[in-house]
């Protein structure tokens, strides 16, 4: 089966022999690449842990829950800086005026930057008639 010497030079259809440009659909899809590469990028530099703020958590009160013998705060702890936190110590004091009634506390393994975790404190007393403390009492670095 031997094709003749001009069927072997000439290239089939459909074949682009080099000349020419891409097709816009190629430059599209390569501009629409390059946006999101970059876009990622920027964001993830824009975002980044810099270290250079110290972890922020605000603890806020949810709700209390009367239990049998005992009432449980549900609390929410916030990071709102960008740096991670670990072991982060939250102490709740119930007082009667100047008086500390009752003192309980929780931690939270990791706070990852700009997250929040949910956690509880359990107290003998009922919060409910008392004054509720709450901080952030003390973090590690990871």
């Amino acid at each position: 089966m031997n094709r003749p010497q001009q069927d072997i030079d000439r290239p089939e259809q459909g074949f682009e022999s080099g000349e020419g440009s891409p097709p816009l659909s190629e430059w599209l899809v390569a501009a629409i690449g390059l946006a999101l590469l970059l876009a990622s990028m920027g964001y993830l530099l824009f975002d980044g842990n810099d270290g250079s703020q110290p972890p922020a958590p605000v603890v806020r009160m949810l709700e209390i829950q009367p239990q049998p013998g005992r009432f449980l705060v549900r609390v929410q702890a916030v990071n709102e800086s960008r740096t991670t936190a670990a072991a982060v110590r939250v102490e709740g004091t119930l007082k009667r005026g100047n008086e500390v009634v009752e003192r309980g506390e929780l931690e939270f393994d990791y706070l990852p930057g700009r997250s929040t975790r949910e956690g509880g404190m359990f107290f003998a007393t009922d919060p409910r008639g008392l004054q509720l403390e709450l901080a952030a009492r003390s973090y590690r670095a990871p």
